[in-house]
């Protein structure tokens, strides 16, 4: 497995979980103000406030959570932090191809990890 392997699976675990919370938290959104459109009083009942403002609340908090990790990447080698480097400036789900080598250690993305874990 080489560095950018694994570098890519981070983004790709931190990509799911942003993408998940921000669903939930659209769903929530859009389930509670169809609710409010479709009620004729314009009231929203307890029961149905809490069974969809929970997964709204449990999503937001979750994509909140997950922008967290998206600025402690680490170079897989020498375990410097990538903040400053920020590889993933961009959405896609993996590592920008034109990053070759850590900025701090020098040590290419490509290589094998088991090569360098002593």
């Amino acid at each position: 497995m080489t560095g950018r392997d694994v570098l890519n699976s981070q983004k790709r675990r931190q990509s799911n979980r942003l993408l998940s919370g921000f669903s939930l938290f659209l769903i929530g959104i859009a389930t509670l103000g169809i609710l409010a459109l479709i009620n004729p009083d314009g009231e929203i009942t307890i029961i149905t406030g809490l069974v969809f403002g929970i997964p709204m609340l449990v999503g937001y908090v979750l994509l909140m959570a997950s922008c967290i990790p998206f600025f402690s990447f680490r170079c897989p080698y020498c375990q410097e932090n990538w903040r400053s480097a920020n590889p993933f400036n961009n959405f896609s789900r993996r590592l920008d191809p034109r990053i070759m080598f850590c900025p701090y250690c020098g040590t290419s993305v490509d290589t094998d990890i088991s090569n360098q874990i002593s």
